[in-house]
């Protein structure tokens, strides 16, 4: 501050400190203003996504062509659109355009042949991009429910199977995860999905081949297009060398009565000889590793599963235990309705058990019911 700005004593000139002030003031109201702009743009662009997710079909709008320019501009330059720690990106390949101009997604290349050579498909796409060809709800046995309010009832299971093709053409079955399957009923052959959860394994119906499947545990709606022309119409078969050996005859057909006291704890799933590789499905890696037991929502199990009646918070280990137990057997083994009961495989029982222990370390194991 130059000396003609004092006074005598040192102190500023009270018409300058009064301008200072109304300049302070004057920056405060136009940070104020700026500030009340931002956060005004913000519960704007924040309800437009919200609207989007809850109606994915305003994404359509010709309207809002502009958003889906900025997303597919955000998703196909990474090292452009930095994300901050601890948000999530979509990893899809890049898109195509087509003559309009609008941005296409280009579907994962390679990638069921690569499931059904039982090879590892993460070099492909951590979360692959398939598209909808048809989709089928199927309903499986009903379960009979007695209750002392509402007396008996049946309850029939619901499962959404969906044939989707890759970049290449060729077609593979998945089946969405129960819970999932009012969301997966509104699905429209074209419809682009990517799946971000999902465990790839090989079915076997009868004495046929094995083809290749999933079991969707997620997903999400990220476009639609025209089906491809180069779209098979019928599935491809698995490459037999590199067969996982079947644990069934081991693991569970020679146990036809109870096995209470079985040891579980030393059960080895490996490469070659998957324990879970039984009732049908052969698995490409271990179902422990895929769906691990910790990572199961347990209240969203609580909602599907017809025989939980108390709250989690309420429940002992034994009675998580059989919850998680039936959501394997009817998701991932197909094992629904009564009387139909299968022995789960020894690693997964295993990893069950870790997960939710008896105090005791006494279980009561599987066991046939003659009825």
């Amino acid at each position: 501050m130059s000396g003609e700005d004092n006074n005598h004593d040192g102190s500023v000139p009270s018409n300058k400190r009064e301008g200072d002030d109304e300049l302070e003031w004057q920056e405060k109201k136009q940070l104020k203003i700026e500030d009340t702009e931002k956060w005004v743009f913000h519960q704007q662009t924040k309800h437009m996504f919200q609207k989007i997710l809850a109606q994915p079909d305003m994404l359509k709008w010709n309207e809002l062509a502009h958003v889906r320019q900025f997303c597919a501009t955000v998703l196909h330059n990474p090292d452009k659109y930095h994300l901050d720690i601890g948000d999530s990106r979509m990893i899809i390949q890049p898109s195509t355009a087509d003559a309009e101009g609008e941005a296409v997604i280009a579907l994962t290349e390679g990638y069921i042949e690569c499931v059904a050579r039982r090879e590892d498909t993460s070099s492909l796409a951590s979360e692959p991009i398939l598209q909808v060809v048809s989709r089928e709800t199927k309903y499986r046995n009903n379960v009979n429910i007695t209750t002392d309010k509402h007396g008996s009832y049946s309850v029939q299971m619901q499962f959404t199977h969906l044939t989707l093709c890759d970049g290449d053409g060729n077609i593979i079955v998945g089946r969405v995860v129960a819970h999932l399957t009012h969301e997966a009923r509104k699905l429209e052959p074209g419809d682009i999905i990517q799946l971000p959860l999902f465990t790839e394994l090989t079915h076997r119906m009868g004495t046929s081949k094995a083809m290749p499947a999933l079991f969707i545990a997620n997903f999400r709606k990220i476009g639609y297009s025209e089906l491809p022309e180069n779209v098979k119409t019928e599935p491809i078969t698995c490459d037999e060398t590199n067969q996982s050996t079947n644990a069934t005859d081991e693991s569970t057909a020679g146990d036809q009565q109870c096995n209470l006291q079985k040891d579980v704890s030393n059960a080895k799933c490996v490469y070659g000889k998957r324990l879970c590789s039984i009732h049908g499905v052969e698995m490409i890696g271990c179902i422990c590793e895929l769906h691990p037991v910790k990572r199961l929502n347990l209240q969203t199990l609580k909602e599907d599963c017809y025989f939980a009646k108390d709250e989690v918070k309420d429940m002992t280990n034994s009675q998580k235990r059989c919850m998680i137990y039936w959501w394997y057997a009817t998701n991932i083994y197909s094992i629904c309705g009564k009387r139909n009961r299968l022995q789960l495989p020894d690693c997964l029982v295993n990893a069950v058990r870790t997960a939710y222990p008896e105090a005791d370390g006494n279980y009561e194991g599987f066991c046939f019911i003659n009825e």
